[in-house]
């Protein structure tokens, strides 16, 4: 299931595509939360519109065919694990990727891949560096 939202705040400015991969819908909607002050802090006008999906073949199909500047990944999933969704798609794509999950195993995969890693227990102890994530990878990309 894709849940979308857009937001359009100038005409002026690129359209930023966002994917979370995400099964429960209350942190789908915590993730959104933080990724529009991100994007907000970062710059007003930005254009972004998120999609979310639950499940892991979902996430691979939209990342091979979408151009996503930010895709944030939980570790397990309604159908599948994020891990799964990361050996399987191009490396290229892990420098838009921000790990966020309860699943020690699956933040130190992704740490050691560079990819930056948030424990949803200390996610709101971590809001800033969370934050600043988002934003340089926006950025970049």
């Amino acid at each position: 299931m894709i849940a979308e939202t857009k937001y359009s705040p100038s005409k002026y400015t690129a359209m930023k595509k966002i994917l979370i991969v995400e099964d429960s819908p209350v942190w789908a909607k915590n993730i959104e939360i933080f990724i529009r002050q991100a994007l907000e802090e970062l710059n007003p006008k930005i254009e972004f519109e998120i999609d979310v999906v639950e499940k892991e073949q979902e996430a691979i199909d939209l990342i091979e065919n979408h151009n996503y500047c930010l895709i944030t990944q939980d570790g397990r999933l309604k159908e599948g694990y994020g891990v799964n969704v990361i050996k399987r798609i191009n490396q290229a794509h892990w420098q838009k990727f921000i790990a966020i999950s309860s699943e020690e195993s699956f933040l130190n995969d992704c740490k050691k891949k560079g990819i930056p890693a948030f424990d949803k227990q200390y996610i709101t102890e971590n809001e800033k560096r969370f934050i600043n994530s988002i934003k340089k990878i926006v950025k970049v990309n």
